[in-house]
């Protein structure tokens, strides 16, 4: 009787989970979706394979009777791996890298941490936590992040070349889990113009990178810059090359947004089926928004073959932005039918996550974004407000609570305690690192309470975030502010604040109040700055809700972004020019590597 191949890998999930098992218990003997396939179609596998079937299933306290998948007999008691999955899509987040190269959305290093550990809470399976060459700086945020996260791998993007591969295998060690990334131009136009470099030094520049990255880790992936504007048989050579030389992760980014969804997915497929030894890596797509199409083209390189997707929080990012983490996931989850992979992606943290992202880079979220725009489950039409009434399935596809909202109401309150409130921010993902800190904002989370009747999670991120701010960055320090502004009256700001310790005081008239207090700060700070943009965002909902305030300066190419939070606009508006204020005095320098 004939092996009835096909139940057998059913009930292991499908392809990619039972390839996923097969590689986890015998990493040195590696196995391919693409081998699997050839086994079903055969109707046959090797007996070595039975062996190891064999082993997995007493490592996980089953008994494995090959009599069970004999065709004609009754199905197997037993189901294997996760019944009813599809294959499993890989979420690469790259907030903390891709996302901070945003004009002035640079995040201090307890930020980054408090958004990694939120990351994997969220369930993403790859960080990518930043450019270790970048600066010394960065490079110590990756070695933080590692330090702190343990169920994500955290990542370091890394150029062609050794100064950088080595800088990101350095910073990567403490991980549990870690992998680098580098990365090197194919595109003719880039080859030719940026790189000055002949394909064959490419292909070389390349392979070295991914040796050496080798020496620090065998998680290693590869990626060709302007992969969808580069001769696809070049990308097959490359690519090949690279895997020989150890990549297990192929990624193939869209740089420049060019890419439509329909060539997407032909691009991949081809692609995959040309590259020597392409069935042994998990292929991945990194697409830009600049068209509009990121998400669609993400998705369009998952039917192609892709399983591994590049993205970030409310689609953050350089230019026009990153394919958005949350409309991915959810798209997948929603449309199972149609893309057939799952995601280990916890939906119901992807609201605070996109908070928190918010909040620490002062990006805030358009009302009418997808998944976590205030709007996306609001309904004015009354035929719709009916519909959903009736049966909410009519007109939403997916529930609010199910992505995270309506989750962020906070317990304490004015009368709750120290330890309680140090629960809370431990729950949230912040750790203070000294009782210093923890009494300065519990401190400043009374007097919060004391003006706010509901307090919620994001109140909490904003207060820490504030008073992080003010404790690395303490050149500049808001003491006290009055505004008068009357109608028919030119308003006055009388300003009072510290500059390295020295307490200062400034009047200024301006055409409205927070121009009075912007000119007041200016005229002790004198940045000389162009202020590029004024926002302001409430933080929750309510009347007594915090004001959230983005300012963005700017001064000789240099873009800082401050934010300031308070219940008073005023005061808000007058930290957040601060803010930016001392992020221009700060001497950081960073070297930013050419998108991917």
């Amino acid at each position: 009787m004939q092996l009835d191949i096909e139940r057998l890998i059913a009930e292991f999930g499908g392809p990619g989970p039972l390839a996923e098992a097969l590689n986890t218990a015998f990493p040195d003997d590696p196995v391919s979706r693409a081998a699997i396939y050839k086994w079903r179609e055969r109707g046959t596998l090797p007996l070595s394979q039975l062996n190891k079937l064999a082993q997995i299933a007493a490592s996980r306290g089953h008994q494995f009777n090959i009599q069970s998948y004999l065709a004609g007999t009754q199905p197997a008691s037993i189901t294997w791996g996760e019944p009813a999955m599809g294959e499993r899509l890989y979420i690469f987040d790259t907030t903390l890298r891709d996302g901070e190269q945003s004009p002035g959305a640079s995040m201090t290093r307890e930020e980054k941490i408090r958004v990694a550990r939120q990351l994997e809470k969220l369930g993403v399976d790859i960080i990518e936590a930043g450019f270790a060459a970048a600066s010394p700086g960065d490079a110590e945020s990756i070695r933080a992040i590692a330090e702190a996260v343990k169920e994500s791998t955290v990542c370091s993007l890394a150029r062609a070349n050794e100064r950088d591969v080595r800088a990101a295998g350095e910073a990567i060690r403490p991980a549990a889990k870690g992998r680098i990334h580098t990365f090197i131009a194919t595109s003719p136009i880039h080859m030719e113009k940026k790189l000055r470099m002949s394909p064959d030094e490419v292909v070389a520049a390349a392979v070295k990178a991914v040796k050496i990255a080798g020496e620090y880790t065998a998680d290693i992936e590869f990626s060709a810059e302007d992969a969808l504007r580069s001769d696809i048989d070049f990308l097959a050579r490359i690519f090949g090359e690279v895997i020989k030389a150890g990549a297990r992760t192929i990624n193939v980014p869209d740089t420049v947004g060019y890419a439509v969804p329909q060539l997407t997915e032909r691009f991949f497929r081809e692609l995959i089926a040309k590259t020597p030894g392409g069935d042994s890596v998990i292929w991945s797509a990194h697409c830009h928004d600049d068209l509009g199409m990121a998400v669609a083209n993400s998705l369009a390189a998952v039917m192609g073959g892709a399983r591994q997707v590049e993205c970030t929080i409310n689609g953050l990012g350089e230019r026009a932005g990153n394919a958005s983490l949350e409309e991915i996931v959810m798209a997948v989850k929603t449309r199972h039918d149609i893309f057939g992979v799952e995601t280990r992606v916890d939906a119901t943290q992807i609201v605070p996550t996109s908070k928190l992202v918010s909040t620490v880079t002062g990006y805030p979220v358009q009302p009418n974004k997808a998944i976590v725009g205030a709007n996306a489950f609001s309904h004015e039409s009354g035929i719709h407000q009916d519909g959903v009434l009736k049966h909410r399935e009519t007109y939403e596809i997916m529930s609010a609570e199910s992505v995270g909202w309506a989750t962020n109401r906070l317990t304490l309150g004015k009368l709750s305690g120290r330890n309680a409130f140090k629960t809370k921010l431990g729950e949230l993902g912040i750790v203070l690192d000294s009782e210093e800190a923890l009494n300065a904002a519990f401190a400043r989370f009374k007097v919060l309470a004391d003006k706010k009747r509901e307090i919620f999670d994001e109140d909490l991120h904003a207060l820490v975030s504030d008073e992080l701010i003010s404790i690395e960055q303490e050149t500049y320090r808001l003491t006290s502010l009055k505004v008068v502004s009357e109608t028919g009256e030119t308003p006055v700001a009388n300003l009072v604040m510290t500059e390295a310790g020295q307490e200062r005081r400034a009047d200024a008239e301006g055409d409205g109040p927070v121009d009075a207090v912007f000119k007041a700060i200016e005229s002790l700070v004198g940045t000389g700055a162009e202020l590029q943009l004024y926002s302001v965002n409430a933080i929750t909902q309510g009347t007594d809700s915090q004001g959230e305030v983005t300012v963005r300066l700017s001064r000789d190419g240099r873009i800082v972004n401050g934010q300031g939070a308070d219940t008073d606009i005023l005061v808000a508006s007058a930290k957040a020019y601060i803010s930016a204020a001392n992020k221009l005095a700060s001497k950081t320098e960073r070297t930013h590597p050419q998108p991917v």
